[in-house]
């Protein structure tokens, strides 16, 4: 009787072998733990990055890139939060990308307890019936939010002060909608508002204009917006048109703020 033949070791090891052992988002979580603190991707590199093809989903749903938690953790989102990643933005359609930001010991809440600039926060939340808390700080020219659950969202505040133009143009001194939901927003049949008027600076990035329910929270503790005090049916308008950058930043940095211990500075 012939002997049994033993498995080559080689092939244990090769690549089609990891990628089994690993799962098909194993490469991703790889590569990410070697990156810097923010990664933006188009989906075409991702699929290099992984060997094979995204699923339709990816280009066509917003969920299908959702940090999930706990034990409902999709594999995607998985290799990506093993590594130390959330996903902070995403540009859907057949050239989209997403943009990934570290989090834990490097991410924002980190840098913000070394650095005295970042240390200066601003705590606050959303309005309506599902109310997040969330904090904000300036970081050069930059708005950076970030909630409870860590998502977080950027603008600069160059973008920032071209989306109160584009509300003043259109609306004046009126109410405009919140107006940032996601379907919509992707179907372009959502009515115009905050939301839209981001969206507008990243066509196709709908969680860039999911950002307007905390945005607009900002804009009003620096007295820019006015509320009108509802829970649902959110609306602002404007109270206090800043002329340029820098008095938009003015308004910014003149919101009292907390430090590390907690205490309230202006």
């Amino acid at each position: 009787m012939k002997p049994r033949p033993t498995s080559n070791p080689r092939q244990a090891h090769s690549p089609a072998e990891r990628t089994r052992r690993k799962g098909k988002y194993g490469p991703l979580k790889a590569y990410l733990e070697s990156a810097s603190n923010s990664v933006s991707m188009a989906f075409g590199e991702v699929e290099r990055v992984l060997g094979a093809p995204l699923p339709a989903s990816a280009r066509d749903y917003r969920p299908w890139w959702a940090n999930h938690e706990g034990a409902n953790k999709s594999p995607q989102s998985r290799a990506w939060q093993d590594a130390g990643f959330r996903v902070a933005s995403v540009r859907l359609g057949h050239a989209g990308s997403v943009r990934f930001e570290r989090v834990g010991e490097q991410g924002p809440r980190h840098k913000a307890s070394h650095d005295p600039d970042r240390a200066m926060r601003v705590q606050a939340c959303t309005h309506g019936g599902r109310a997040r808390r969330f904090v904000w700080l300036l970081d050069d020219d930059t708005l950076d939010i970030e909630s409870e659950s860590g998502m977080s969202h950027s603008y600069t505040v160059r973008e920032v002060l071209t989306i109160l133009q584009m509300l003043h143009a259109h609306f004046r001194d009126n109410w405009f909608p919140l107006a940032n939901n996601v379907e919509k927003l992707y179907h372009g049949t959502e009515r115009y508002g905050l939301g839209g008027a981001i969206h507008q600076q990243r066509p196709g990035d709908t969680l860039h204009a999911q950002g307007a329910s905390y945005l607009g929270v900002v804009l009003e503790q620096a007295g820019i917006f006015e509320w009108n005090g509802k829970a649902r049916e959110i609306q602002w308008r404007i109270r206090r048109m800043p002329e340029n950058e820098t008095s938009l930043l003015s308004s910014l940095t003149s919101v009292p703020h907390s430090d590390e211990s907690g205490q309230q500075r202006v």
